[in-house]
């Protein structure tokens, strides 16, 4: 349950997919330096990669505040959750061993959901 992937929709992955067909080395989008035929592990990716892009976005003055390497993969988990899909099936989609950390971490409550509560209730 430790690995961390996030699923796209079929028509997504297939583009992606076509997209990639034949590429090697210095054409993937996030080659390691050291091995630029090995796709990068999270740590490589880290340094080689996202460092060096936030410094230069923020260098730029384009960035509000820092992004984490991980907000797009929360973002999709919160998205999915507030899009209704069933919470058991984001736990396993995400790879979360429990399904009370994705409903802890991820299904926050907002006023349009406390209105909504509220609303559901017929006096």
């Amino acid at each position: 349950m430790s690995r961390r992937d996030t699923p796209l929709q079929a028509d997504v992955s297939a583009a992606l997919w076509k997209h990639v067909q034949g590429l090697t080395g210095n054409a993937l989008v996030f080659p390691d330096a050291d091995a630029p035929d090995q796709v990068l592990y999270n740590g490589t990716f880290h340094k080689q990669c996202w460092q060096p892009l936030v410094r230069g976005l923020e260098a730029e003055g384009l960035l509000m505040e820092r992004p984490w390497v991980h907000d797009p993969r929360h973002s999709y988990i919160a998205h999915m959750l507030r899009s209704g899909v069933r919470p058991n099936v984001v736990q396993k989609r995400v790879g979360h061993e429990r399904l009370e950390y994705t409903l802890r971490i991820y299904d926050t409550i907002n006023l349009e959901d406390d209105q909504g509560a509220a609303d559901a209730v017929k006096w």
